[in-house]
């Protein structure tokens, strides 16, 4: 779990706005809402203000600008895996060879909740151009197609250290592994730099390569989260490894790749492509292979050439397949100055790439050295790292730091995307909503006039000015107060397992607790009959409602020695989590957990809460369970059991 926001950029959790949406409770209690602060960091095209944080106040009310960011939780995207960079050999080392003192700071202000809490780092397989000594693979033995030589020690003295201390400081690390070139004895080149291909009699070797590479790390400590096949397939250098890959040719390889981790017991996901936004028939290409697309879990975009929509050109002819944003790098000759840079990595990466399905945003160094943007052999002479390490000591901020920080540092991984308005070429955004129900929006000013706006939740706003060519993210959270439900008159009431033999009326056996109107339903049905509920808005525009479910006999229900609960939904809104408590007859009930997994829009879905997580009321006497669903329209609910 990330730990709350730190002091270093003066947000504490009582910085955080508190809105109190009252569920679960009698009819004849008013609902009351509140309002608090809204947490708010700042970054300034001119630089003066960098991740600088104050607060604002959310009031009743829509407010009185022109322009309105609305931000709606109920419309959600897709989940976020995490944001960050690339931990390259040359990053790594120089990380290593700065005094301790630099060492910690440097690590904990890019991985730490003190810093900007880097989620996500990508790990070449083997040398970039980005290396302190010479160009390596983890097997340059000509013709070792056994693997007998295979080998990560390049990789123990400084590269492992410091993902071990990157997980150290934020547990919820993964790392995603891109080869730049295969060894050169498999390769068409002969040569790691140069391009080449992979010679077909080599495929299966090649992927045996990459599973000792995944176990090797594993037993390391480090566990590998995917991988993509190849770094820019149609990319090739003479000065650094390359390798060149067609799009049939890399099908033809996740077929071999693919079926070898299976065997292998490796769940390491596969990622194609790998490669600039102008691509997007490669990555189409591969996924029209019948049976390599079995293996893929999604396709990887760099940011060079090309517009960030191409994901989205992508995704739609393959929903079911995730995208990942890997790699781009400030300067490499379209450099303008902190407010230039700054907006083109929002409004086409941090902004551009998560409106355009990406789940991941990374960059490519952590960290750099010297007036050569090295160390380096070959390649890229004008790349930068997040941050910059002089050769006297001097640590340097980037402006990419700032770009991936106002991500990093509030967006958590599994968070998903949400509505939020977007208007181009004046305030343009995207929005979040984290697992513990935070809610986190990220807004540019790519103009050259400082804009006003409101910004709009749950029948709130808050007004905000935003200066020219700058950016800001705000964040709040959202605490739901319970009040005691005072549960009386029952008869008969139904049995917790399913409806099909219970007789009377639908208030007998269940009742609204909150904006939700049941009745049995005999056509949309798990097994026999269901309960249909309309969640409804109340008098103040909440969302979503509350429906408490009685045992089929007076006696209270013993989950005390349970482990788990479940409930068959048939969800007709969209893919939504679902919140469970409990409550004893003296209307003492559990505290709130909402699912991890979400239902199925218009299929039954088995949702499932651990006993234990149900704290807070005494499991031998459950009287009543109560269902809360997130937003407005109809649900149904079938089978409730428990292990």
């Amino acid at each position: 779990m990330r730990r709350a926001l730190s002091l270093t950029f003066a947000l504490a959790s009582t910085l955080t706005m508190v809105a109190v949406v009252v569920l679960a409770m009698p009819q004849h209690i008013t609902t009351e809402t509140a309002t608090g602060q809204v947490a708010i960091c700042l970054t300034t095209g001119d630089g003066n203000q960098r991740l600088k944080c104050q607060t604002a106040n959310f009031s009743p009310g829509s407010g009185s600008n022109p322009f309105k960011i609305q931000v709606t939780e109920a419309i959600t995207y897709q989940q976020m895996d995490g944001i960050g960079a690339a931990l390259t050999d040359s990053s790594a080392w120089l990380i290593t060879n700065t005094p301790a003192i630099t060492r910690t700071k440097v690590l904990s202000d890019l991985f730490s909740s003190d810093g900007i809490g880097i989620s996500y780092v990508r790990l070449p397989m083997g040398a970039s151009e980005f290396v302190t000594g010479t160009h390596y693979t983890y097997d340059d033995l000509p013709g070792d197609t056994q693997l007998v030589s295979f080998t990560i020690d390049h990789d123990r003295p400084y590269i492992i250290p410091i993902l071990r201390e990157a997980m150290r400081l934020n547990p919820e690390l993964k790392v995603i592994a891109s080869p730049w070139s295969a060894p050169a004895w498999m390769k068409s080149s002969g040569t790691l730099t140069g391009g080449g291909s992979l010679k077909p009699e080599y495929y299966q070797v090649y992927a045996n390569y990459f599973v000792s590479f995944t176990q090797a790390y594993s037993q390391a400590g480090i566990p590998i989260h995917a991988i993509t096949i190849q770094n820019e397939p149609y990319h090739t250098d003479a000065t650094y490894p390359t390798m060149w890959m067609e799009p049939e040719e890399q099908a033809h390889f996740v077929k071999h790749l693919g079926p070898t981790f299976v065997q292998n017991g490796i769940s390491t996901t596969i990622f194609i492509w790998d490669y600039n936004w102008d691509g997007w028939n490669y990555p189409l290409t591969v996924l029209s292979d019948t049976d390599a697309i079995n293996y893929i879990k999604g396709s990887a975009w760099h940011c060079y050439a090309g517009t960030p929509d191409a994901q989205a050109r992508v995704y739609e002819a393959h929903p079911d397949k995730d995208i990942y944003f890997t790699e781009c790098t400030g300067d490499w000759g379209i450099s303008k100055g902190f407010a230039g840079d700054l907006v083109w990595g929002f409004q086409n990466v941090a902004i551009g790439a998560t409106r355009n399905w990406a789940k991941t945003i990374l960059y490519w160094n952590l960290a750099l050295l010297d007036e050569n943007h090295g160390p380096h052999i070959g390649g890229c002479s004008d790349c930068r790292g997040l941050l910059t390490i002089d050769q006297d000591g001097t640590v340097t901020n980037t402006v990419e730091y700032y770009v991936v920080g106002h991500l990093s540092k509030f967006v958590e991984p599994g968070a998903y995307r949400i509505e939020s308005s977007y208007i181009t070429g004046t305030l343009e955004s995207v929005a979040f909503q984290n697992p513990d129900k935070s809610i986190v929006l990220v807004v540019l000013n790519p103009g050259t006039v400082t804009q006003t706006f409101d910004v709009q939740w749950n029948g709130q706003y808050f007004p905000y000015t935003l200066a020219r060519e700058s950016v800001a993210t705000f964040k709040w959270r959202i605490l739901r107060v319970y009040l005691p439900l005072v549960l009386k008159d029952y008869r008969s009431p139904v049995s917790f397992q399913n409806f099909e033999a219970n007789n009377g009326t639908p208030g007998d056996y269940f009742r609204d607790v909150w904006h939700m109107t049941c009745s049995f339903e005999s056509t949309i049905v798990h097994e026999g009959r269901s309960v249909r509920c309309q969640a409804h808005a109340g008098d103040m525009g909440s969302h979503g409602g509350t429906v408490a479910i009685y045992p089929s006999s007076s006696k209270p229900i013993d989950l005390s020695s349970g482990s788990a609960l479940s409930v068959w939904v048939y969800d007709t809104q969209g893919s939504n989590t679902v919140e469970l408590r409990l409550c004893n007859y003296d209307t003492v009930c559990s505290n709130n957990v909402w699912s991890e997994r979400k239902s199925s829009q218009n299929e039954w879905t088995e949702i499932t809460w651990p006993l234990s997580a149900l704290t807070g009321v005494d499991k031998s006497k459950i009287r009543s369970i109560q269902i809360y669903e997130w937003n407005d329209g109809m649900y149904y609910f079938d089978d409730i059991t428990w292990k």
